[in-house]
């Protein structure tokens, strides 16, 4: 018999948000923090700090530019 499912170990469905798009939020939430002027780094850096390819992080400031961010 099998016992009660251990719900911690199953995996959560996926967000139906894309990438780009949780990508531009949290760096519009960043970009809230800093004070006016402060550049933002490199695409590649950008990247590497939200964990996404370096053509989601363009997605993602493209999205920032068209919200006028």
């Amino acid at each position: 018999m099998i016992g009660p499912i251990d719900h911690s170990k199953t995996k959560k469905p996926a967000s139906r948000t894309p990438l780009y798009l949780a990508a531009a939020d949290s760096l519009a939430e960043q970009i809230a923090d800093q004070p006016v002027g402060t550049r933002l780094p490199s695409e590649d850096e950008l990247a590497g700090q939200l964990g996404v390819s370096r053509l989601t992080a363009r997605a993602a400031l493209a999205e920032l530019e068209r919200r006028y961010l």
